[in-house]
């Protein structure tokens, strides 16, 4: 079962100066330097299972999408979320979560619906879509890249440690001609998420199959950001993550629709080299 961080507003304090690195991203998509435009973002969720036989396809298209996101450097940052409802289907998902259900539930209050189904994606918040129509999908992306983001996110994390809390700070500028008030109900979500796993599914629906995951979302935290943008929250790494597969998204939602207005992976703190015994 995956690790939810317990989340805390607090206010922003100084990132040590030390050496950052990043995670499968590559260069950090969406960290624009300080005074630039915010860059336009697609925020890719996938609420997904093992236990449903129409996910793989979905799950494929997600791994393909983040892939080409890296080659070409574009703010595509896409999350896999395993819910929890399949799991009395006949197959439990070892990577599922109550919390990635109610998460998927809130976005069809949201939109106004009960329409809660696997594999389903959620573009940039408010665009719903079944998770294996590659064509919408693409046109979806396209479109949220096509319109600028309302606010720049910077974030920076403390070095990843299985089986230990690490702090993530953020600050969020508002882009030229963005109202004062976008952040006074903007809501903060961070994610772990790993890439490279594999599951051999011995029943259910996808009985025999050797099922592969990228994005998979490990630990969710979210916190509101302070009247400065700024803002401060823990989560948990949990155990079974490979470090070197892990990275951290940041994005921003707005209002009661939940719209993305902003979004980028988080750059990582380097892991402390061990000490020379010579």
């Amino acid at each position: 079962m995956n690790a939810i961080a317990s989340m805390t507003a607090l206010g922003m304090m100084g990132v040590a100066a030390s050496a950052w690195m990043l995670g499968p991203d590559g260069k950090g998509p969406g960290a624009t330097k300080p005074g630039a435009a915010p860059a336009a973002c697609a925020v890719v969720e996938l609420f997904t299972s093992e236990g449903c036989s129409s996910c793989p396809p979905a799950d494929a298209l997600l791994a393909e999408l983040a892939a080409q996101a890296r080659k070409d450097g574009t703010n595509v940052l896409c999350l896999a979320l395993h819910v929890d409802y399949w799991d009395n289907l006949g197959w439990k998902d070892l990577l599922a979560d109550p919390a990635y259900s109610a998460r998927q539930h809130a976005y069809a209050g949201a939109a106004g619906t009960r329409r809660v189904y696997t594999p389903q994606m959620i573009v940039n918040g408010t665009e719903e879509l079944v998770g294996s129509d590659a064509p919408r999908v693409r046109k979806a992306i396209k479109g949220a890249l096509a319109k600028a983001a309302k606010v720049r996110v910077a974030a920076h994390a403390g070095a990843l440690e299985k089986g230990k809390p690490t702090t993530v700070e953020f600050e969020l500028t508002r882009g030229p001609g963005v109202p004062v008030g976008v952040l006074d109900k903007a809501v903060v979500t961070v994610a772990i998420v790993e890439d490279g796993l594999v599951s051999k599914v011995t029943r259910g629906e996808n009985e025999g199959k050797t099922l592969t995951h990228e994005r998979v979302v490990r630990a969710l935290a979210a916190a509101s950001p302070d009247k400065q943008g700024r803002g401060r929250l823990e989560l948990t790494v949990p155990d079974p993550v490979k470090l070197e597969n892990a990275a951290i998204v940041v994005f921003v939602q707005e209002g009661p629709d939940r719209a993305v207005i902003g979004a980028a992976t988080a750059e990582v703190q380097a892991p402390a080299k061990p000490a020379d015994k010579r």
